[in-house]
């Protein structure tokens, strides 16, 4: 049936029913070399360890359970911190981890929240961290899934020891390190698990999975989690029976003073399909300037991300009333940054923005719209990201269901607001935004962002 085969174990003998509560543990080890604010280049030794599910039918995601996170900084790192008067660190790791079938591969990233510790006098540094799995992986059809490392992400912060012998000169706790994605080095045996999965168990049909969508109670007055008891978001991005954990509605919600903060940006593009119209527009490529603030809650790993939406002009063409070809060019302006929160992986956030348009032609001729031709009020997108999909540093894909509203200030020698609302206003409308992954700024404390070029 099935089986999982762990890196540096043997596979069971005679193969159980598949059942995802069986567990085996599994563990695999790599190196990187990291550029480490401020002592330069050191390679760290990093072993994942968790537990996979012995076996699973066809139709249930897999989640690796209690993950460890075991890190090992030389001790050339560890002088060079301390030959700069610091004496304890903190922050946050992460292991990428991707899961391979016969069809595709899926990311789920194994993060955790590096405590302040004091370096020692001398030799290396060992930190074992608890850590979670952001998503769990779906199993479509028979076959296997192995799971690999594939990078090692850390930020160490500087910060004051515990000690008064170890403070004496060390760093005021002033944020001054910055992400940094580790090289793994070549030739490296990443393996961590090979999972077989059986075919589905006949006895209870398997649900047909959907891709979790936004939908406008995602983020009700400001940004808010999912109240508990709240309906359970299906598809393959959910947990095993089809459940995903849901956040609570008080969680992740207040940043807290001394929540560690830096700024990135991604590079941005998608698509939007007006349902009236029956054709969409293409967005980008642009930029999503981002600040992005991490902290914890208990287990609960939370973040913050506020962001500027910067995209060029978008040049449309579409038929009205299925005979009349209309072109455009829509310009989109945030009427304030966008604000969201991560509650274990998933990012819950809302965009408010104006749409505007200019350069209409109706049959080939120009229609004079004017300067201000646009919704009133701001169209509102509510985002929620399906944890299969979208990483906060791999990127990925966030898709959603959202309002236009009617326009106004149409038109200068006649009045064109009827026209607009009438061909594009309305609900049902949709949006594909793609994100890839997270560039960090060279200086974490200040935002930078690319010139934006224009679409031709």
């Amino acid at each position: 049936m099935a089986a999982l085969v762990a890196a540096g174990s043997a596979a069971p003998s005679t193969p159980a029913q598949p059942r995802a509560t069986d567990t085996v543990p599994a563990t695999a080890t790599m190196r990187g070399a990291c550029e480490i604010t401020p002592v330069g280049q050191h390679v760290i030794v990093a072993e994942l360890s968790v537990a996979l599910p012995a076996s699973v039918p066809a139709g249930t995601p897999i989640r690796p359970q209690d993950a460890s996170l075991r890190l090992v900084l030389p001790a050339t790192l560890v002088d060079g911190l301390r030959d700069r008067a610091v004496g304890a660190i903190e922050g946050m790791a992460g292991i990428g981890l991707a899961a391979q079938d016969d069809a595709d591969t899926v990311q789920t990233p194994v993060r955790a929240t590096v405590p302040k510790t004091a370096l020692p006098r001398a030799g290396e540094l060992t930190l074992t961290l608890p850590g979670t799995a952001t998503s769990p992986v779906p199993t479509t059809s028979p076959g296997t899934v192995t799971f690999r490392l594939n990078r090692l992400e850390v930020l160490l912060l500087p910060r004051a020891a515990e000690t008064p012998e170890a403070t004496e000169g060390a760093a005021t706790g002033e944020p001054s390190g910055k992400p940094v994605v580790c090289e793994p080095e070549t030739d490296q045996d990443t393996t961590l698990g090979t999972i077989r999965v059986a075919p589905p168990a006949t006895s209870e049909p398997t649900p047909p999975s959907s891709p979790i969508r936004s939908s406008p109670s995602a983020a009700p007055s400001g940004v808010t989690g999912t109240d508990e008891g709240a309906p359970e978001a299906t598809g393959p991005g959910s947990e095993a029976g089809t459940r995903q954990r849901q956040p609570r509605a008080d969680a992740c919600q207040e940043i807290p003073s001394d929540a560690y903060y830096f700024w990135s940006y991604y590079d941005i593009k998608g698509r939007v399909t007006v349902k009236k119209l029956r054709s969409g527009i293409d967005l980008g490529p642009g930029y999503l300037s981002a600040q992005l603030f991490y902290w914890t809650e208990g287990e609960i790993s939370c973040g913050a991300i506020f962001g500027d939406l910067l995209l060029p002009p978008a040049p449309g063409s579409f038929t009205v009333l299925r005979f009349m070809p209309t072109t455009t060019t829509v310009i989109i302006k945030q009427v304030r940054r966008a604000e969201g929160r991560i509650w274990d992986g998933v990012i819950i956030a809302r965009a408010v923005i104006d749409m505007f348009l200019s350069n209409v032609t109706v049959n080939g001729t120009l229609l004079d719209v004017g300067p201000n031709c646009r919704t009133v009020p701001a169209v509102v997108i509510d985002l929620r990201s399906n944890p299969v999909d979208w990483d906060v540093f791999l990127g990925g894909k966030i898709e959603a269901e959202f309002e236009i509203p009617q326009f106004s200030g149409c038109g200068v020698s006649e009045p064109l607001d009827p026209l607009f609302t009438g061909l594009i206003s309305g609900p049902g409308n949709h949006i594909v935004l793609e994100f890839g992954p997270i560039n960090f700024c060279p200086n974490p404390q200040e935002p930078c962002v690319p010139p934006l070029s224009v679409r031709r």
